[in-house]
């Protein structure tokens, strides 16, 4: 088995996260939008639909099984698993290898998704103001909501995309639980999540049933079986880094979709989940084997730069940008073709002004955390 470094570039997953995020905006902004009728929240809903072609799509094969939008939100869930382990790896020699971690995280994701989420406010409030309706946000939602741990406090969510960057920050939690045994490519985390998963999914939930009055284990659970799919992409690493064969990762990762699927079923998740996430995993699996170095080409490393600040952003500002052009008369394909550029045009300025910066401070914290003179290999302590 050829081994390659956990520094090696892999092309396919960086382009990935752009074929990612250009699928959820096709599938919220053609697919959901379609079945709003172009309506949206106080905007009310046209007789007939935008795009009655999307109907059709909806119900042939293979969309009548598999969703577009968790399909690319598992394009994400096995990006990042096939990606954060190499913290673990070269970070986990020095003492202060977790700190330096959690640091890069939170400056790569908090400002980020802060600045999306308040565009999603700015946008329900144009919403209101401009159909004269009541506008309520309190701030206690939109600082749950913010944390990324709304779900742990049983706040609502309010941009349709908070669920998912609540399961990555969770990801987050679970390696540095298991953060020298996944920089050693150890495979016990991963038995420890299939348990835990079987275990939690007859009380877990989906994210919209953790909007409870009264919080319970559900909402402290509910990302289990997510969790263990991100884990898929761990031993994706693991083979990347030399440390499993071929055979034990194709072994591996069959048995873990098997038992996320019997969670999936037992939770009561949606029920394209499985196709959708396991056709993911197809795709992930062939280019990872056949085609590392594939870059997607130049639109797609354009939506890769920008697909985490686009992700985080677009969908209230989306909804309420084509609902009020359409309520003026927009043709619906030109108030589709408008938004994408608009959601794109704030996507880059929020990677420019905001994420490029604070990814930079947060390597920079991170590389003074790990070379201070209190942070030294672990292998040289005594």
């Amino acid at each position: 088995m050829t081994a390659i470094t956990q520094t090696s570039k892999i092309e396919f997953a960086n382009s990935l996260r752009g074929v990612a995020v250009l699928l959820v905006l096709l599938c919220h902004y053609v697919m959901v939008f379609n079945a709003l009728k172009a309506g949206y929240v106080n905007f009310p809903p046209l007789t007939d639909y935008p795009f009655p072609w999307a109907n059709t799509i909806n119900h042939s094969f293979p969309f009548a099984y598999i969703n577009l939008g968790q399909f690319a939100v598992a394009l994400f869930f096995l990006v990042s698993g096939l990606v954060i382990p190499n913290s673990a790896a070269s970070l986990g020699k020095y003492k202060n290898g977790r700190a330096a971690f959690m640091v890069g995280r939170l400056l790569r994701i908090w400002p980020t998704y802060a600045v999306g989420l308040l565009i999603s406010v700015t946008a329900l409030w144009f919403n209101s103001h401009i159909n004269s309706a009541d506008f309520y946000m309190p701030f206690s939602r939109v600082a749950s909501n913010i944390s990324l741990f709304r779900d742990w406090v049983g706040q609502p969510q309010f941009d349709g995309v908070v669920w998912t960057l609540e399961i990555e920050t969770k990801f987050y939690l679970f390696v540095l639980l298991f953060w020298s045994a996944i920089g050693k490519g150890r495979l016990y985390p991963i038995v420890a999540i299939c348990i835990a998963a079987l275990l939690a999914s007859p009380n877990g939930a989906t994210f919209e049933q953790t909007i409870q009055p009264t919080v319970t284990a559900s909402n402290f659970i509910w990302t289990l079986p997510y969790i263990l799919y991100m884990t898929i992409g761990v031993v994706f690493n693991y083979h990347l880094r030399g440390i499993i064969s071929t055979k034990a990762l194709l072994l591996i990762a069959a048995v873990m979709y098997g038992v996320f699927t019997i969670t999936a079923k037992v939770q009561g998740l949606y029920e394209a989940v499985p196709i959708s996430y396991g056709s993911t995993l197809l795709l992930f699996g062939f280019l990872y084997f056949f085609a590392r170095e594939w870059t997607g080409g130049p639109i797609i490393r354009f939506y890769s730069q920008i697909s985490f600040p686009l992700y985080a952003s677009h969908a209230a500002f989306g909804y309420t940008g084509m609902a009020y052009m359409v309520s003026l008369g927009a043709n619906p394909y030109g108030a589709l073709l408008a938004q994408i550029i608009f959601s794109t045009g704030i996507a880059w300025a929020i990677h420019i002004a905001i994420e490029v910066p604070t990814h930079k401070a947060g390597k920079l914290l991170g590389k003074k955390l790990i070379t201070s003179r209190k942070s030294v290999p672990v292998s040289a302590q005594v």
